[in-house]
């Protein structure tokens, strides 16, 4: 039966007979293992890596864990192709990691295969894992972290093993070094593949390898791909993908693997003391903000509801409106220095609404410092809208009542007491404290989390614990936040968390994402964030192994925010699961196109050192210190190195290369005398035969055309005026144009001879250029061998030549072919000497 198919632009079907698979548009089935079809690229008959064959017709899958349908039915496809891999946190993406990595460790025989992971921790997590499921031995693989190993320590390892667990930057540094060869890698795992845009070390990674070898397998990691349809399709492209595997909680084959989650939404506003403080500040801000609404900058008029996106939004109208004539400029400037300096004090304003005074006061006096502060560490002067804030009577007084009321006790925000309340209440509970339940209370500022360590440190039966990442903050006056907290501190806070030193967690964003924390009964969202990637994090926290417990405590405006999250990630999910929306990429086929692989369950026996803890790899590994390898230069397969000359181009397009020393590859003249330009017999034999006239060459050889040799005859036919030996006649002539070459000067030192015809056509050139050629009569008679010095007749200067004998004449001959000036005729009396194209008169010429 005869069908027809619609496509797009790109090649895309727009309909598909029922049933069909389009190979080229990116569909695929996702519902049995034997009904994919990868989207595969061309590729050499043989592929590049060493393959076991006895290993080839069977993919392992280990049943040391329990076996569940939608991992195997993943791994299946994952190993055929460059998928995207989007399953929710806990639902196990590491293991189909491990399995993917195991069976391409069995396939190949000196291959390399490298897992990365964004963070440290994460990557120490993520190698103990699959030493535990996969079974590689430890010996066989190397743990590359921070700047623990130097470069020169890396650069062995990368040589002696196969399996590689490490931070994206250390691949791309070696990459680039030539530490790794490109060639040699055959499967790539991405963890928190979301990551890969921009100029992140995912994309580097990517777009290197790719130029010398497509035939490697990728394995891109994550819990959500994007917060877009656009950013999605941007981890596609940027990693290569060809395929994506999405499951959600909802998933037919997920969800009875899920224990679910029950979500509390309870509402906080800011208490009176907070409304006070409030007020203070708006008054503080009305008279810049009157200022802007005057002038049409920024339409809100209640300080309490300036944004900092609204006022970043401002500024670039603002900017628009002057380039529409709709504003003066200078006008423009004076209002984007009042948003500018608003925004900075915008932020402020959401801490004081959605977390409580302290927060806000610790901001206010780090920002009241920064306008006094220096390079020279002197005081300066404060500007002109800073002024107009700090020394106002508002200002002095939200000040000294913020610090009163923090004094007397009050709480900072209506948040904090029901934080107190819930965690005392969920711990109070028999079944909580026999279980040792763990809960982590998530919040975006260093600050917040400062003031709930203090206030949950003295609830009943709580025993919390601070978590955040390693870099300093400016907050230096809090020793609890000012610092960070280094890896091992991190590590020590998790591994005390998990054997019950601590039950509670206060922890910003590092928790949200990879980490393995372990067993979560409930988890407090104290703030909203706006991403539905970091919002699915937060929550994917609880409910891995039992019925997990979800509270947010959020204001009215941060309940919007959450709810637009969640339903954005919903609509992202929907898209992902729709692979018609997307443009994948074909890759390449690594096995024989005989073979296809049937899945091999057992049991996998784990070498009994891959139960110690990861160990990294440091410069202490190396008993013997070494030196830095020179840089090496991976070339992709069938490239030419070195130089080409041009006339080899021209031939046969094919690099010769310098003939080597010897008495077969010189030819030597009749006389035996070795010439200057050596080339080797075969390539002049091989050099095509050289044009004998005009219409011989080439049309892109670079002759003139008709209208340039008028133009030429137009400029350069007529003499000079008052010359009478310069006279130009119509009729056809061949003028002869001699040069006197001067005795004066010498080459300068140090430069390199230049040939004889080099020299001659410079010579004709700069006469040309500066006007001094004249062009003998036709009545003149020319003498053969014509000798002119200095412009002037020999026959005139013969008596001076015999009283001054240091003059010499120089006969210059350029041997330049003929043609006719003043007629558009062809030629054919060229001159066989292929480097001369242009056709000019064989001309005697001299300066003036």
């Amino acid at each position: 039966m005869l069908t027809h198919r619609q496509v797009d632009l790109f090649g895309r079907a727009v309909g598909v007979a029922s049933g069909a698979i389009a190979r080229s548009t990116g569909a695929f089935v996702s519902r049995g293992p034997r009904e994919f079809t990868p989207l595969y690229s061309s590729r050499p008959e043989r592929s590049h890596h060493t393959l076991v064959n006895s290993a080839l017709k069977t993919w392992v899958y280990p049943t040391n864990v329990a076996v569940r349908d939608y991992q195997r039915n993943i791994t299946e496809k994952a190993i055929l192709s460059n998928s995207l891999v989007a399953l929710p946190t806990g639902l196990g993406k590491t293991l189909i990691a491990a399995v993917v990595m195991l069976n391409y460790y069995r396939w190949t025989a000196d291959s390399k295969i490298v897992f990365m992971a964004p963070t440290r921790p994460l990557v120490t997590q993520q190698a103990e894992a699959c030493y535990k499921i996969a079974g590689i031995p430890r010996d066989d693989t190397a743990l590359f972290v921070g700047p623990a190993a130097s470069p020169a320590v890396r650069a062995p390892i990368w040589q002696e093993k196969r399996v590689f667990f490490s931070t994206p930057q250390i691949v791309d540094h070696d990459l680039k070094s030539g530490a790794l060869d490109p060639k040699k890698i055959v499967c790539l795992v991405f963890d928190e593949a979301h990551r890969a845009s921009g100029l992140y070390s995912y994309v580097k990674i990517v777009q290197f390898i790719k130029r010398f070898n497509e035939e490697v397998r990728i394995l891109a990691l994550s819990a959500t791909p994007g917060p877009t349809v656009e950013a999605v399709q941007n981890v596609i492209t940027n990693l290569s993908l060809s395929h994506a595997e999405v499951r959600t909680e909802k998933s037919d084959d997920v969800i009875g693997f899920v224990q679910g989650t029950e979500i509390e939404h309870y509402s906080a506003h800011l208490n009176a003391e907070g409304l006070e403080i409030l007020s203070l500040f708006g008054k503080v801000l009305q008279p810049l903000l009157t200022e802007l609404n005057n002038a049409n900058a920024y339409h809100v008029r209640d300080p309490e509801k300036i944004t900092q996106y609204g006022l970043v939004k401002a500024r670039s109208e603002l900017r628009q409106m002057v380039a529409n004539k709709g504003m003066h400029e200078s006008q423009m400037w004076k209002s984007d220095k009042i948003l500018a300096f608003l925004t900075t004090l915008a932020h402020s304003l959401s801490l004081l609404k959605n977390h409580g005074i302290r927060p806000f006061r610790d901001y206010i006096i780090n920002w009241e410092k920064a306008q006094y502060a220096s390079d020279s560490g002197k005081p300066k002067k404060l500007g002109k809208y800073a002024s107009s804030v700090i020394n106002t009577r508002e200002y002095k007084e939200m000040i000294q009542k913020s610090k009163s009321y923090l004094d007397q006790g009050v709480s900072s925000h209506e948040k904090v007491d029901m934080l107190v309340a819930t965690m005392a209440e969920y711990f109070s509970r028999e079944d909580v404290a026999a279980d040792q339940s763990k809960v982590i209370v998530f919040c975006e500022f260093r600050s917040s989390a400062a003031e709930l360590l203090r206030v949950l440190s003295e609830a009943e039966n709580v025993k919390p614990h601070i978590f955040i990442g390693q870099s300093a903050s400016r907050d230096q006056r809090n020793e609890q936040v000012g610092q960070g907290m280094s890896q091992k501190e991190q590590q020590k806070v998790l591994d005390e968390f998990k054997a019950g030193t601590y039950n509670t967690l206060i922890a910003t964003c590092i928790a949200e994402e990879g980490l393995d924390i372990g067993q979560v009964d409930m988890i407090v969202c104290y703030d909203a964030t706006g991403s539905p990637v970091r919002g699915l994090q937060r929550m994917g926290r609880t409910g891995r192994f039992r019925k997990g417990r979800i509270v947010s405590l959020l204001t009215d405006s941060e309940r919007s925010k959450f709810d637009q999250a969640m339903e954005k990630y919903q609509q992202i999910q929907d898209s992902i699961s729709d692979q018609s929306n997307f443009e994948f990429i074909p890759c390449a086929r690594i096995l024989p196109d005989s073979i296809t692989p049937e899945i091999d369950l057992q049991k996998i026996n784990i070498p009994p050192e891959n139960e110690r803890e990861p160990i990294i790899t440091t410069n202490a590994s190396r008993k013997k210190r070494l030196k830095v390898q020179p840089k090496r230069f991976n070339m992709p397969d069938d490239v030419e190195t070195s130089f080409t000359t041009a006339s080899e181009l021209l031939t046969d397009g094919k690099k010769r290369g310098r003939p080597k020393k010897s008495q077969e590859n010189t030819p030597f003249d009749s006389e035996g005398e070795k010439p200057k330009k050596r080339r080797s017999a075969a390539a002049l034999q091989s050099q095509e035969p050289v044009a004998k006239s005009k219409s011989e060459m080439p049309s892109d050889y670079g002759l003139l055309t008709d209208q340039q040799e008028q133009d030429l005859k137009k400029r350069f036919g007529q003499g000079h005026e008052g010359d009478k030996k310069s006279r130009t006649h119509a009729k056809e002539y061949d003028p002869v144009l001699t040069v006197a070459q001067s005795n004066k000067g010498t080459a300068p030192e140090g430069r390199i001879g230049k040939s004889t015809r080099t020299r001659q056509i410079e010579e004709f050139v700069g006469a040309v250029r500066s006007g001094n050629i004249f062009e003998t009569s036709d009545d003149t008679e020319l003498v053969e061998d014509l000798r002119i010095v200095d412009g002037e007749f020999v026959e005139d200067i013969i008596a001076r030549m015999e009283q001054n004998q240091k003059k010499r004449m120089i006969e210059v001959n350029l041997d330049i072919p003929s043609f006719n000036l003043t007629q558009n005729t062809d030629r054919t009396d060229m001159s066989s000497d292929v480097d001369d194209i242009t056709d000019i008169s064989q001309l005697k010429f001299t300066k003036r």
